[in-house]
């Protein structure tokens, strides 16, 4: 039952006055506004709340995109990420030359492997280790410290 209509009085739009029927979960709550007026208050309210979503995501983006912007001049900079960035590089260009060829994870035996560094100034020397494995190597890494 969506409406209700037992003969009694109609309410009266608290906004704009006129007299309408009731919905069964107007006259449970306070809500004494018609359709229309309703309608137009949750518009204008979700507008509002809209433009003020907006300005706070574009915000957050200007903060994240300064952040990252000096951590990565920063790691362009950082003569150990330079290390980095050439052991990942002679890897990619032995891999790309036939020289060298992409493993199979040397834990699990999953085929998707990525290369592992355990000294980046001797870019040849890696281990094959998928994902997983790979990300735990590096927890256990960093719990002895040495990472």
């Amino acid at each position: 039952m969506d409406k209700i209509n037992d003969g009694g009085p109609a309410f009266t739009c608290t906004k704009c006055g006129i007299a309408f029927e009731p919905r069964e979960w107007q006259v449970k709550s306070r809500d004494r506004r018609c359709l229309p007026c309703k309608r137009a208050q949750q518009n204008a309210t979700n507008s509002a709340k809209g433009e003020r979503l907006r300005t706070e995501a574009k915000q957050a983006y200007q903060r994240r995109r300064d952040y990252y912007a000096g951590y990565w001049a920063e790691k362009r900079t950082d003569s150990e990420h330079a290390q980095k960035r050439a052991a990942r590089r002679k890897v990619a260009t032995e891999i790309e030359a036939g020289r060298l060829s992409r493993k199979p994870c040397e834990v699990c035996g999953a085929e998707k492997a990525d290369a592992h560094h355990d000294d980046y100034s001797k870019p040849l020397e890696i281990q094959w280790l998928c994902h997983s494995h790979h990300m735990l190597r590096h927890a256990m890494l960093r719990a002895r410290g040495e990472a």
